[in-house]
């Protein structure tokens, strides 16, 4: 009974140190691809959002103006035209306060003159153009899109979209300790990302004034150099590892 239990010992003094021999071998070996996949996907640069801002008065063109109708007229009744205006110039925050996660207000009424095109004539009897400072804030919806992403909440944006798993394409030796990895991936868009995808069935709910306007924006919604977003278009990468005395090691990644 002794010689059995010895033996078996012996073999499981044997497994385990060839388990661990394994172990070092993968850290220190040749770079595999599940190495890369697991090293990327966790870089803080993969695993950034992509954002719109909602620090209007940091986005181009962050006002909303419309032409006054009346010397009386309410500023709530001209907010509603300035609206349209609005909508034009950053339609993705429409959406995203027609979502439930952000709340835009109208502030600072300012009256504006000829310089804005209002005829002098009709200047001169007190009518002018209204023209509104545009105010967004998160709503606890808002804030939960950045949960739901990982990430750690910021009020000043939404996120639209994460990265999902990298495919590797290809790993070739710049060096004996240096190796460059070419991926590919895609984005995985949630709702607001997905009303922003012409090609998406968020998009086909929205309404139809909406859908012109992002067909045909009038600035760059997602870092696309056609303007329009598709997330089924797959995105390029590059990332380069260097080898230490412990393994293999993330040195840069630039993602395009």
């Amino acid at each position: 009974m002794r010689t059995i239990t010895y033996f078996i010992r012996s073999v499981a003094a044997v497994l385990i140190v060839a388990c661990l021999f394994a172990l070092i071998n993968c850290s220190t070996g040749d770079l595999s691809r599940s190495q890369t996949v697991t090293a990327i996907g966790e870089a803080a640069n993969y695993k950034q959002a992509a954002t719109t801002s909602i620090d209007v008065g940091m986005l181009a063109d962050a006002y909303a103006r419309t032409w006054q109708l009346s010397k009386d007229e309410k500023e709530e009744e001209a907010v509603v035209r300035a609206k349209e205006d609005f909508k034009k110039k950053q339609p993705q925050l429409i959406i995203a306060e027609q979502l439930g996660y952000i709340r835009l207000r109208y502030e600072n009424p300012k009256m504006r003159g000829p310089e804005m095109g209002m005829p002098t004539d009709l200047y001169a009897k007190g009518l002018g153009v209204w023209e509104f400072n545009p105010r967004a804030e998160l709503t606890d919806a808002g804030r939960a899109l950045w949960k739901d992403a990982g990430l750690n909440v910021n009020e000043m944006a939404l996120p639209m979209a994460v990265r999902g798993t990298p495919e590797i394409t290809g790993i070739v030796d710049e060096d004996k300790i240096t190796k460059k990895v070419e991926l590919t991936y895609n984005w995985k868009p949630n709702k607001l990302g997905q009303s922003l995808d012409p090609n998406s069935a968020a998009f086909a709910e929205l309404p139809e004034d909406l859908k012109q306007i992002i067909k045909n924006p009038k600035f760059d919604l997602f870092g696309t150099d056609s303007k329009i977003v598709d997330f089924t278009q797959a995105r390029k990468g590059v990332a380069y590892f260097r080898k230490y005395d412990d393994g293999w090691r993330l040195q840069n990644l630039a993602l395009l």
